[in-house]
């Protein structure tokens, strides 16, 4: 009988015994989650500030990259003004020299022109035009132009070397408006018909 109680006893020893190990195992595995977790809850914490840290470094590189552009941009609409006024200041230059040779050119024009006229005006003039110098000068002469008008004008009227009724020799000044340019000529009768002897601008 006692065998008997000894081997019935047995079973439940060693049950006690796998309840106690099975127990502290559960213990075990609860102290390392408990120990786990902590390392877990640290490490979600700095993958997001490391995320955080790698999403501001992307946006300041994007607003590096948007400066850069601005400031190329910049400097080519700089660039393109520069040109554009050194083409527009060479333009205008040009212009300007351009109406200047033509005022100049009209001006030169109508000099000339008084040197003509005012031959003919003499031939028509009866007497001793060596006497009456100055007496009775033309009539100013108007050269009209698309853009003015010029006025011409004869005077200071002198008797040449050797002038005679038969062949008068004379000496005139011819002014126009709009220059301060004046042309001296000289004119004579030669055979007959008038020359010029000699022109001097001044």
């Amino acid at each position: 009988l006692v065998v008997l109680e000894l081997e019935l006893e047995q079973p439940d020893h060693l049950q006690g015994e796998a309840v106690y190990r099975h127990g502290q195992q559960a213990s075990h595995q609860a102290e390392r989650v408990q120990h786990v977790q902590p390392h877990i809850g640290h490490g979600k914490a700095d993958a997001l500030e490391v995320g955080q840290v790698w999403v501001q470094g992307e946006q300041c590189a994007q607003q590096g990259e948007r400066g850069q552009a601005l400031i190329l941009v910049l400097v080519f609409v700089a660039a393109f003004l520069l040109l554009t006024w050194a083409a527009l200041s060479l333009a205008s230059g040009a212009f300007l020299s351009l109406g200047s040779v033509q005022a100049d050119t009209r001006s030169t024009y109508a000099l000339d022109a008084g040197v003509p006229w005012f031959i003919e005006w003499i031939k028509g003039e009866n007497g001793n035009v060596c006497a009456n110098l100055n007496s009775d000068v033309p009539t100013p002469l108007t050269l009209t132009y698309p853009a003015s008008t010029i006025t011409v004008t004869v005077s200071n009227v002198t008797a040449g070397p050797g002038c005679t009724r038969a062949n008068p020799v004379l000496d005139f000044t011819v002014s126009a408006t709009g220059t301060t340019r004046t042309l001296r000529a000289e004119a004579a009768v030669t055979a007959v018909s008038w020359v010029i002897d000699w022109e001097q601008f001044q």
